[in-house]
């Protein structure tokens, strides 16, 4: 390896670091459905997203409906999946 791959890989690492607390808080917030920068911008496409989808953002999945799901999506990707 050279000096410049031994660079490249400090500097994605230093990288890495210097953006895991911004990432780590941005996270934070979305998974505590607290206010963040993104929510001005897509917001309005959650929310349509949700609604077209029946989605209750603020209700828990029982295990129920989380097995009815996962099954009803394995059928769908074996359906078309290639097997040719």
């Amino acid at each position: 390896m050279t000096t410049q791959d031994f660079l490249q890989i400090a500097l994605f690492f230093a990288l890495l670091i210097g953006l895991t607390p911004v990432l780590g808080n941005f996270m934070s917030k979305v998974f505590a459905g607290e206010k963040h920068f993104m929510l001005p911008l897509f917001g309005w496409l959650e929310k349509l997203t949700y609604k077209f989808i029946d989605v209750k953002p603020y209700e828990e999945t029982n295990w129920k409906s989380y097995t009815y799901v996962l099954l009803m999506l394995n059928m769908i990707f074996v359906k078309y999946s290639v097997y040719e």
